[in-house]
């Protein structure tokens, strides 16, 4: 099934077309079209899409291409994007991508969504209502909307991971998260990942942005610098959380170091305060015959007793020096 949505300042409405080589006679020149696909089976379809709507066939490859990382360019017949849907397994620390693309002609926009669900949704329901400016502007600023709608999901993304993140700075303070390392590694390759489709779509709007095109009127032009500030701001939060997963990285090994440094601090002075005695039982441990204090009746709690004295000795003076 493909949706066809049209609207102006006053007026809305929607039809569900089954067959879209009837989609032309439904479009209106006062009107503006929003021709929505959904979960079609795009290599049977496109083709007769692609010549109703003179799509260039490197476009339609791009469209049929999952795989392909998100890109905008302008074409003389429209302006194309393509962009990637997040959505975040906590559980699994995985990242799942699914394909939206955008095709922008002049009072007419196509959406292509292998999406199992509706992401634009909320945009649907606007028109409907009538809600903010998108009744009273023109598909460039509905293309400016999808792009808004779909920047959202990756900001949620990463609201997400922060807060992961602020969790895991939480359990190596209080020292109850073994193996930090690998969960730090998943978390940044995650960021990667949602940097790696974000990095050629700023590109891309950057252009989009300054040069100037027959489907972006120029007052309209202030929305799309929107979207490249919301793509500048999601990669400033990837390399801030970036940043900080090394920082919490570099706590952790420190917190490994300062423990061990603990435990092999202690276990010295432990050998330390019994070396003495040690040094004293081996010497009257060698047996020879000629030992007099071996036959004093005292000697034996004598030499306990010396060897007690001077353990606490050096234990008392380890404190007094603030060793531990």
């Amino acid at each position: 099934m493909i949706e066809l949505i049209q609207f102006n300042a006053d007026t809305q409405k929607k039809i569900n077309i089954a067959e879209e080589s009837k989609i032309k006679t439904y479009l209106k020149r006062s009107l503006v079209s929003w021709i929505d696909l959904k979960n079609l089976p795009f290599q049977e379809n496109l083709e007769h899409l692609a010549q109703e709507f003179e799509i260039h066939h490197l476009t339609l490859e791009d469209v049929k291409n999952e795989d392909k990382l998100p890109q905008a360019k302008t074409l003389d017949e429209h302006i194309f994007l393509t962009l990637k849907v997040l959505s975040l397994d906590q559980q699994k620390a995985e990242i799942h991508t699914e394909q939206v693309s955008l095709i922008l002609k002049k009072d007419i926009i196509m959406t292509f969504q292998q999406c199992e669900e509706d992401i634009f949704e909320e945009i649907k329901a606007r028109i409907v209502q009538g809600k903010g400016r998108v009744r009273q502007k023109k598909a460039d600023y509905l293309f400016y909307l999808m792009i808004d709608t779909i920047l959202k999901k990756y900001f949620k993304v990463l609201e997400i991971i922060d807060q992961q993140i602020e969790e895991l700075e939480e359990r190596i303070l209080v020292r109850r998260t073994k193996n930090i390392t690998a969960k730090v590694l998943k978390w940044r390759r995650l960021l990667s990942q949602i940097k790696k489709y974000i990095t050629p779509l700023r590109e891309e709007l950057g252009e989009l942005r300054r040069e100037s095109s027959p489907f972006i009127k120029k007052d309209n032009l202030i929305y799309i610098q929107d979207n490249y500030d919301n793509l500048m701001h999601l990669l400033s939060q990837c390399e801030s959380h970036r940043e900080m997963l090394n920082n919490i990285q570099e706590l952790y090994l420190s917190n490994l170091s300062y423990g061990l440094n603990n435990i092999m601090k202690t276990l010295t002075m432990i050998t330390a305060i019994f070396i003495p005695s040690t040094f004293i039982a081996g010497v009257y441990g060698m047996n020879f015959k000629y030992m007099p204090e071996l036959n004093w009746p005292w000697s034996y709690p004598i030499i306990l007793g010396f060897m007690f004295t001077l353990a606490t000795s050096l234990f008392l003076y380890m404190r007094f020096k603030k060793w531990f």
